[in-house]
């Protein structure tokens, strides 16, 4: 069997250093579930928990994630928050590409994109614009990817 012990130790830290990142996000996933507890306002402060939230909640539990990124897009769309907005509707769209819904993500995406450059965020103009890009390439319309 394993009887190298440079082997044994290189598999040993390995299995360690794969079991950080997973403890890592649970502990951020819950760390913010407390905070969204214990916030008592409907205001910008928990779009941004539940939109983080629904971030940390994706590798494990992606139905929970996404359910979350839906409270904190329901809730960008009362306040009028046009940055929550953006970053809810971008996380629909990835929704939607990682069910192989290119059509509604193609939708998601662009409302994201279009808001972010009727606001100047630049930074969402450019997310946007790169997986519109993407998912043009992976149905082939390469005219519109440019």
């Amino acid at each position: 069997m394993l009887h190298n012990p440079r082997l044994i130790l290189l598999v040993f830290v390995l299995l360690l250093s794969a079991e950080f990142p997973v403890s890592a996000q649970t502990r951020q996933a819950d760390s913010l579930y407390q905070l969204i507890r214990n916030h008592t306002g409907q205001d910008t402060t928990l779009v941004r928990l539940l939109y983080n939230y629904s971030l940390a909640c994706l590798a494990d539990s992606p139905d929970s994630g996404f359910n979350y990124n839906e409270k904190s897009l329901n809730l960008a769309m009362r306040l009028n928050d046009q940055y929550g907005i953006i970053r809810s509707l971008g996380l629909v769209a990835r929704k939607h590409m990682m069910r192989g819904e290119h059509d509604s993500a193609l939708i998601f995406y662009r409302k994201s994109f279009d808001l972010a450059q009727r606001v100047g965020n630049s930074e969402y103009k450019i997310k946007n614009s790169l997986n519109l890009g993407l998912i043009y390439r992976t149905l082939g319309i390469n005219d519109s990817a440019l």
